[in-house]
C-alpha cells in the first residue's frame, strides 16, 4: 500500500502545516469551492458537497487532506457570509509513509492499528501463539465490539510471545478491515485485515509461508489540526451546528452526510438567520478521541451551555445505504437507507417534535441512557450540559477503505435536511 496509490487506502507522505494561531487556511490551501446554485437542502446539492468531502480521500488528523478539508469548510463559510475562525490545536500523531502485507499470492488490504509502531519484517505467519516468536502472528477476533475491546489485549499477547508483528482479522459486513485505535502507540508493529482474507492467511500459515509487513512512518509530537467556526446573526437564541471533519478513511458515509447537512444548514441560516445566532463548528481529531472537539470545549470559544439553546450535532452515518450480499457474496446497493444509527438526544421534552420532524426518515428519536448511550463527540456535549440532539452510529462501510460517497445519495440526504431544517425552525419558532 503505497503513497499516493489509487486504491482508496489510506497513504499519505509526511507533512506538516506552516500555520500559527489565527492564520486563515484560505491562504494556506487549494481547496475548491463549489457555486451553489439550488436550493442548500436540495438532495444534488448536498450530494454534490458529499463528493467533494470524499474526493479529499483518507483524512487522518493533522494530514494535507485534513488540513484540505478544513481549509475548504472554511471557504464555503466566508463565502456564505459567515464570520469565520480557523482555530488550531496540537496533537501528538503518527505520520504514515507506507503500510502493506503481501502474500506470496498477492497483496492484503489492510489498516495500520493506531497507534502505530513502525516495523518491517519478512517472516512466515502464524496463528499459533505459542509458536510466534519472529513470526507474524494473526489474531482472528469476534465479531462486533467484541473485537474493539480484545484489540489491546492481543496485542499484549502478541508481545509476550514474541512475534515480530501481529495481524489483527476483523469481521464487517463488507469483509474489509475495520480502522480503530487506542491513544499510545503499541507495543507490537500491528495492521488490522478483514475476514475476507483470513483463508488466504491460514493458507499461508499452513503452508509456512513468508508473508512481507511494512509499516513505516514517524511519530509527529506537535501536529496540528484545526477548528472551523463561523457565526451568523448577532441576536437571538443561540443554535450551534457541529461536525466532525476528519477520519481514519475516505468516510463517504460515516463523515461525509454531517460536512454536506453542516453547509446546507449554514447556507440556509445565511440566507435567513430566523433571529437567532448561528454557530457552526467543524472540529477535526475525530478519530484521537475528539481532539478537536475537546480543545474547543475547554477553551473561551466555547459557550456555556445555559447560552444555547439548541445543539445540533451533525455525527456518523446520517444518510448511509442499506447493502445486502450479492450472488458472488459481495456487498451491493439497495434503494432502502441504513438503519443502523441513532438520532439521541438529552431533552426529553423535544422527542415529540423530533419524532414529528423526522417521520419521513428512518430515525426514531430517544433519550441517551445505558440502553441507548451516545459515543463520540456527541457524548460529550451531553456530558458537558448543552441541550442537544445529534446522531451517532454505523453502517455496512463504517470504519472501512470501501466508505466512499458510493455509500450515500441524493434520495438519503434531502429527507435528513428537510427534517433537520423543520426541527429547528420549530424551536426558533
Amino acid at each position: 500500500m503505497k503513497t499516493g496509490s489509487s486504491d482508496g487506502l489510506p497513504m499519505t507522505r509526511r507533512e506538516t502545516f506552516a500555520g500559527v494561531v489565527g492564520l486563515s487556511l484560505v491562504g494556506c490551501m487549494s481547496a475548491p469551492v463549489i457555486e451553489q446554485t439550488s436550493s442548500p437542502l436540495d438532495g444534488e446539492a448536498l450530494y454534490e458537497d458529499l463528493q467533494r468531502y470524499a474526493s479529499f480521500g483518507p483524512k487522518r488528523t493533522g494530514s494535507p487532506a485534513d488540513h484540505a478539508v478544513s481549509g475548504w469548510l472554511e471557504a464555503e463559510a466566508r463565502l456564505s457570509g459567515a464570520i469565520v475562525e480557523a482555530s488550531p490545536f496540537r496533537v501528538r500523531q503518527f505520520m504514515l509513509d507506507e503500510a502493506a502485507l503481501d502474500l506470496p499470492d498477492g497483496p492484503v488490504l489492510i489498516y495500520p492499528y493506531w497507534f502505530p509502531r513502525a516495523g518491517e519484517v519478512t517472516a512466515p505467519v502464524t496463528f499459533d501463539r505459542t509458536n510466534a516468536a519472529g513470526r507474524v502472528l494473526v489474531i482472528d477476533l469476534p465479531p462486533g465490539l467484541g473485537a474493539l475491546r480484545a484489540m489491546p489485549r492481543s496485542v499484549l499477547q502478541a508481545q509476550s510471545s514474541g512475534a515480530a508483528a501481529l495481524v489483527l482479522i476483523t469481521h464487517t459486513p463488507s469483509g474489509q478491515p475495520f480502522a480503530h485505535g487506542q491513544t499510545e502507540p503499541c507495543a507490537v508493529p500491528t495492521l488490522i485485515a478483514g475476514g475476507r482474507d483470513l483463508t488466504r492467511l491460514r493458507t499461508a500459515a499452513s503452508n509456512s509461508e513468508p508473508c512481507r509487513f511494512v509499516l513505516r512512518g514517524s511519530i509527529l509530537e506537535q501536529a496540528t489540526g484545526w477548528n472551523v467556526l463561523a457565526r451568523i446573526g448577532r441576536s437571538g437564541p443561540q443554535v450551534v451546528v457541529s461536525t466532525p471533519t476528519s477520519a481514519w478513511t475516505t468516510s463517504g458515509g460515516e463523515r461525509g452526510p454531517g460536512v454536506a447537512l453542516w453547509l446546507a444548514l449554514m447556507r440556509r441560516a445565511a440566507a435567513d438567520p430566523r433571529g437567532a445566532r448561528w454557530l457552526f463548528t467543524a472540529f477535526s481529531g475525530h478519530e484521537l478521541d475528539g481532539a478537536g472537539s475537546r480543545a474547543f470545549l475547554n477553551s473561551d470559544l466555547a459557550p456555556v451551555p445555559s447560552d444555547v439553546a439548541v445543539w445540533c450535532h451533525l455525527g456518523a452515518s446520517i444518510a448511509t445505504r442499506r447493502f445486502e450480499p450479492g450472488p458472488d457474496g459481495l456487498l451491493q446497493p439497495t434503494d432502502r437507507p441504513s438503519t443502523d444509527a441513532s438520532l439521541l438526544t438529552n431533552r426529553s421534552a423535544w422527542l415529540p417534535g423530533l419524532a414529528s420532524a423526522f417521520a419521513p426518515t428512518v430515525f426514531d428519536p430517544a433519550i441517551s441512557g445505558p440502553d441507548r448511550p451516545a459515543r463520540g463527540e456527541l457524548q460529550l456535549y451531553f456530558g458537558a450540559g448543552y441541550p442537544t440532539f445529534g446522531f451517532e452510529g454505523p453502517h455496512d462501510f463504517f470504519h472501512t477503505p470501501g466508505d466512499t460517497a458510493a455509500t450515500s445519495g441524493p434520495d438519503l440526504l434531502e429527507p435528513i435536511a428537510m427534517a433537520l431544517d423543520r426541527f429547528l425552525s420549530e424551536r426558533l419558532g
